[in-house]
This record gives structure tokens, sequence and C-alpha cells, in this order.
């Protein structure tokens, strides 16, 4: 790894900085309610027969279920990604970096229909609970998808391979697997701004990595090719997370220590924050030193 990363940060001033990129959005929710009540004509000398309405239709159960489901992921959970904090590491919104052409072209949408196989995983998960829908996927993707290098299957250094490529390759490397697990897991109805693909350094092998982390409430969900189940991010102690993206988000990591220290280094006490000069912008995809290592 090279030097420690900076990335910087928005002005004091509340103006958004040109490298470091860190958004809130509150989407105001709306309920609409639509009441309907029998009217009643009374007739000259008595009034008219009342006759019950007839009962409703209930919903089956599993259809009520798949819909309490949809809206609770929409409502629980609006607007961009929360930040990844994971692995004891705090998650620092950036602006664009190197990797950004990457991560847009592997999510792609397939330009045909998925495999037979493929997508009946898609139709049959469609209604679970997320867990239940992360692990069927990890499982999926882990046994049909053969480990092997992007030197090995496209001839180059680096590639983040869409999952109609992977799809057709049947191989792939760490973040094909979790770029194949996030597009199943998308069009199986999970929101976006829950699913993170996240670059760690694995402190045990010495070799970089990808997952995929899936939110879960309050929890983390670790989606790994290395793993035989989906595990919690707390349950994960070998892996330093260097650089994630969901959405049009991105972000690097620090320790919750770096952060305080670089905060304080960057407004001293009794300084005003408005005159010191702007933190250097850090060097797009700097945070990932080594593509191509073995997964």
């Amino acid at each position: 790894m090279g030097a420690p990363i900076r990335p910087r940060r928005p002005p004091a001033d509340g103006r958004q900085g040109d490298a470091t990129l860190r958004w809130f959005a509150c989407i105001p929710l709306a309920m609409l309610m639509v009441l309907g009540a029998p009217t009643a004509r009374a007739a000259d000398a008595m009034p008219a027969p009342v006759r019950a309405p007839a009962p409703a239709a209930a919903p089956s159960p599993s259809a009520s279920d798949d819909l309490d489901r949809q809206l609770g992921r929409l409502l629980a959970d609006p607007g961009p990604p929360l930040d990844p904090d994971v692995f004891g590491y705090q998650a620092i919104a950036i602006g664009p970096t190197a990797l950004d052409q990457a991560w847009r072209d592997a999510q792609a949408p397939a330009a045909s229909p998925l495999p037979a196989d493929w997508a009946a995983l898609v139709a049959r998960i469609g209604g679970l609970p997320l867990r239940a829908q992360a692990e069927a996927v990890d499982e999926f993707v882990n046994r049909r998808v053969a480990v092997a290098t992007d030197q090995e299957v496209y001839g180059v250094a680096d590639h983040w391979a869409s999952l109609a490529e992977t799809i057709a390759a049947g191989r792939g490397d760490c973040e094909d697997f979790a770029i194949a697990k996030m597009r199943l897991l998308q069009m199986a109805g999970v929101p976006s701004r829950l699913l993170y693909l996240v670059l760690v350094r694995d402190t045990r092998r010495q070799v970089d990595h990808a997952v995929l982390l899936v939110r879960e409430g309050d929890a983390l969900l670790v989606l790994d090719s290395e793993a035989e189940r989906v595990r919690t991010a707390g349950e994960v102690t070998a892996y330093r997370p260097i650089a994630g993206f969901s959405g049009e988000s991105r972000w690097l990591f620090q320790t919750a220590q770096a952060a305080a220290a670089l905060e304080a280094a960057e407004h001293p006490p009794g300084v005003d924050p408005a005159i010191l000069p702007a933190p250097a912008i850090p060097t797009p995809g700097a945070a990932r030193t080594a593509p191509d290592a073995p997964q």
C-alpha cells in the first residue's frame, strides 16, 4: 500500500468540495388514502332496504407478506445509501475516482434474458426476506462461477465484469463474484442503496480482495467468494476496507482514530476553518495497490 490517503473534506462554509462528495437527502413520504362509504337515499314513505356489502376478498398471505416487505424496504431507508462503516473503519465519502467507468460498465443491464437457472433463482427469491435472498444468491454464485484472474479470462490486468460477462465466461475474480451477486439481488427487488461493492485488504493472506455488503437494518451482511456462508460484518476480522461503491456514492475508509486526527489537523482549535488551505485532493484509484492480486 502507498502513503496514507487523506480524502478531501467539504469546506466549513457548507459548500460542496470538488473532490469530496457527501450529501444527505430527505425524501418526504406521502400517503394516499381513498375512503368509500355507501350513500343512502330515503324513499317518500319508507327507507329503502339496506343490503350489506359483499365482503372484499382478502389478499393471500404470501402476496400480503411480499407487499409488506417491499413497502418496508422502500420506507425504511429512502434516499442515498448510508455510509458503510464496516470492519471497525469509518467510511469517508469522496468524489469521482478512476474506477467510476469500470463501476458503471459493471452495472450495465443484460442485453439478453438470463439463462433459465439464473432466471429461476431471481423468481424464486423475489418474495423472501432480505437475509434469505442474500444467502440464496451467495450460495448460487459461489457454486456456479469458478475462480480465475482477469488475465486468464479477459487477457487484461483488471476488468470489472458485468453479470452477463460472468455468466458467459463461467468464471471470474472476486469483484466479478460480488458484482454478479449485486445484480441478481437488484433484479430480485433489493434496492441498490442497500448494496455495496467494497474493496478490502485481506490482512491474513496479504492480498487485495472484494466483497458485497448488504445492509439489513443496522447490520451489514458480507457476501464473500472466499467464505462458505454469509456472515455479519462483526464476524469478519481479517479485512481492512479500502474503497466502496454504491449507486452514485463512493467512499474511502479510515479508522475512527485517524478520522479524528485528520479532523483535528485540518481544523485546529481556535483557528477559523474558513481561512485554512484546502486539503490535497486524493489520487483517484490510489486506494487499491494491486488490482490483480490473486483471489
